[in-house]
């Protein structure tokens, strides 16, 4: 009997323990959830100027465009802020958030318009629009990591 009750409490004991491990790895892995939330979080509050630099130049860079990071200056491929006339606006003049240069012959390749991340795509779609027909290229209109094209 004495056997038969040690090895019953051993196995009570047993269950305690798998039940507080069972706890601290629920909690682990709630806190670790809660951090990826709070990433994702952060990530769709950027405004336009984080979504340029965290997002948009960064996948440039990665794609092989020479876009100085550094600085945010013009490169011969990556131009930034670039104006426009025929723009609806006041004085009829706009800005291209980027426009893509071919460096063989310095002509336009895409424009691309940044949005904050929580912008709709189509916001950014409609601003380039007008921008890509000065071009007659592609638009990429960038509200935090989704693309677009338009041939």
């Amino acid at each position: 009997m004495a056997e038969l009750e040690q090895s019953q409490l051993a196995e009570q004991e047993a269950q305690r323990e798998a039940a507080r491990l069972q706890k601290q790895l629920d909690e682990a892995t709630t806190g670790e959830l809660k951090q990826i939330d709070q990433a994702a979080r952060s990530l769709l509050e950027l405004n336009e100027a984080q979504t340029r630099r965290r997002l948009i130049d960064t996948e440039l860079y990665s794609r092989g465009w020479d876009i100085d990071l550094i600085n945010g200056k013009d490169t011969e491929e990556v131009r930034l802020e670039v104006e426009v006339d025929g723009q609806p606006t006041e004085t009829g003049i706009g800005y291209c958030d980027y426009v893509l240069y071919d460096i063989d012959n310095g002509k336009p390749l895409a424009v691309i318009e940044a949005k904050r991340t929580r912008e709709s795509p189509e916001k950014g779609r409609q601003q380039a629009k007008p921008l890509c027909r000065l071009f007659g290229k592609i638009d990429w209109p960038a509200p935090g990591n989704l693309l677009y094209q338009w041939p």
